[in-house]
């Protein structure tokens, strides 16, 4: 809806996460914004989020871990939950979890030993 709203307003001349879809997101969801809706837990979380909103929800990991655990089928663990060195199963491949690079672990698969970074809210399953 927010990048309806921006392209009624101001067509195809802004960025498509820019300023003007910022405000019309955070508009749009100012509304929602209460404990009858989201428990408190996961409310700071989107109300940290919608201060400055990137243009996926998945790149805040904290609010990704939040709003996991209203999942119907709990996916595994979160990455950053195993301990360095643990071997873990990912979309039916295996990696072992190597180092932290900001947002993401570096992982190698083992049947490859290709490095891959993965985020810390991937949800894995221990092998």
């Amino acid at each position: 809806m927010a990048h309806y709203q921006v392209f009624i307003k101001y067509g195809n001349s802004v960025k498509p996460h820019g300023v003007e879809w910022k405000n019309a997101f955070k508009t749009l969801m100012l509304p929602v914004l209460t404990n009858d809706i989201f428990p408190d837990d996961v409310l700071k979380k989107i109300a940290r989020y919608i201060k400055n909103p990137k243009a996926s929800s998945c790149n805040d990991h904290e609010l990704s871990m939040a709003l996991s655990k209203f999942d119907e089928e709990p996916a595994g663990l979160f990455l950053t939950e195993l301990p360095f060195g643990s071997t873990f199963k990912l979309r039916n491949r295996l990696f072992k979890k190597d180092v932290l690079r900001r947002t993401r672990f570096v992982c190698i698969e083992l049947t490859s030993g290709k490095k891959y970074l993965i985020a810390k809210s991937a949800q894995v399953k221990v092998a």
